[in-house]
């Protein structure tokens, strides 16, 4: 694959890689300093050893043995200085080591210091006083550093020609584990190429769906099943409109060639009109609940709450429908307490009790009753409609207030409906945070909205 800094693999590579090179460099560092220590440690040790071996001989104020036992070897030189600054003992020669001035490398007495030669020898040395009996001594000893800096050379080439070994290594490593890594996304971006408006039932691949990749995945896969029956929706929503639009349109059109293709008495034109209109009126009822499901939809319809009583709401409701009923000789009965209040936009919630008491007008038979009663529990009020049609089957209960969903295709148009009364019912109880159910039998449906109750029973 070409090597590019914009992608993410490569980024996480080079970050990988950055990050890596500090840690080895602190960790060097760290290392080396703590090696060097250690050696100074040790040779600091030894210094003070020394100085132990020449205070054995100056005790014993043996200066003659101690020059015998030649203490000056190859690795270390001795001296013995009065507190007076006189140097009265040296194991060598003073132009083999160069120690310094006794005031300027002897101020801190214990701390071990270095110094060169003139031959450009590195030494290290330490001064102590020393009490031999009777007088003060000054003891100045010094070893060549030559051992431990060639030890301590080793050991920094060891890690500055080791260390770009490592790095890339690591850079390498680093790559694969990214290639690894990132493996599910080249994936799930092959796959997700192929998904278009017409292919939405694919899914994108999920190799572990307790990962963060898995985790996108799967939320990716819940967009796309819901875009997807947004699209169906959609699509099924676009065929029962022109269906719905084109069978009133199809009926003016015909009632209206049928009146001008010949001469009509004045009863028959007046009968040709009256259909004109109702079909007209029909058209409008569905343009009316297309624009506000679609308003809807948008999110541009907003309510305004207040708190009124059932009982009122339910009436003005039933005073706008309760003709249709007198037309069938039907009883519409009302069971609601005083006291029941609840929190609504009077107008969305009064067209809700429309929608379901035309609906049980229309499926009940002539001179049936309908019962509307209310009742409030655990803070909530249950208003249900019951009438005596024809009733539901189950299977249809999931999916009645979907849009334009019937039944059978004959049993709404005979009665005048477009199958978006009840879609419209659910999204005005759901708006108002309540929920609609059915309860159905041969003996009839009820139709219940659940719904939060006001504790005032004051209105606004």
């Amino acid at each position: 694959m070409r090597w590019q800094l914009h992608s993410v693999r490569s980024r996480l590579t080079v970050m990988y890689t950055l990050a890596f090179t500090l840690l080895i460099l602190i960790y060097s560092a760290s290392i080396y300093y703590l090696y060097r220590k250690n050696i100074l440690s040790d040779f600091d040790r030894k210094l003070r050893k020394d100085v132990e071996t020449v205070e054995v001989f100056l005790e014993n104020n043996n200066f003659k043995k101690l020059k015998s036992e030649n203490l000056d070897s190859n690795n270390w030189l001795s001296e013995i200085w009065t507190i007076e600054g006189k140097r009265i003992y040296t194991s060598g020669n003073e132009s083999d080591y160069f120690l310094g001035d006794l005031n300027s490398s002897c101020k801190e007495m214990g701390i071990p210091y270095e110094c060169s030669s003139d031959r450009h020898a590195s030494v290290r040395g330490l001064c102590l006083k020393s009490e031999a009996y009777p007088e003060q001594y000054i003891i100045r000893v010094a070893r060549l550093t030559e051992r431990y800096q060639g030890q301590l050379s080793s050991f920094l080439s060891l890690m500055l020609f080791g260390a770009p070994l490592v790095i890339f290594l690591a850079g390498a490593i680093g790559y694969l584990l990214a290639r690894q890594v990132l493996s599910p996304i080249s994936k799930i971006s092959t796959k997700a190429k192929l998904i278009s408006a017409e292919r939405l039932s694919e899914r994108l691949p999920i190799e572990n769906k307790n990962d963060e990749l898995g985790e996108l995945a799967e939320t990716f896969n819940k967009t796309f099943e819901r875009l997807e029956k947004s699209f169906e929706q959609m699509r099924r929503f676009t065929s029962d409109t022109s269906h719905e639009l084109r069978t009133p349109l199809a009926a003016i059109r015909s009632l209206g060639e049928v009146a001008l293709r010949q001469p009509q008495t004045l009863q028959n034109y007046q009968e040709t009109i009256s259909n004109i209109l109702e079909e007209s009126t029909r058209l409008h009822q569905l343009c009316e609940g297309l624009l506000l499901l679609s308003r809807a939809d948008s999110g541009t319809l907003s309510f305004n709450l207040k708190k009124e009583k059932l009982q009122s709401v339910v009436i003005n409701a039933l005073q706008m429908i309760e003709i249709l009923a007198e037309e069938k000789d039907q009883i519409i009965k009302i069971e609601i307490s005083d006291h029941l209040m609840v929190s609504i936009d009077q107008a969305f919630f009064r067209q809700a009790i429309v929608n379901l008491i035309d609906n049980a007008i229309k499926y009940s038979p002539v001179g049936s009753t309908i019962q509307v009663l209310a009742k409030d529990k655990n803070n909530k009020i249950f208003l249900s409609i019951k009438d005596n049609g024809p009733g539901i089957e189950s299977h249809h209960h999931s999916k009645i207030f979907d849009r334009f969903y019937r039944i059978d295709s004959g049993r709404s148009r005979t009665v005048g409906g477009a199958g978006l009364g009840l879609a419209i019912t659910a999204w005005i109880v759901h708006t108002h945070q309540g929920e609609l159910k059915i309860k159905s039998d041969n003996n009839g449906s009820e139709f219940i909205i659940e719904i939060p109750a006001s504790n005032t029973n004051s209105t606004n």
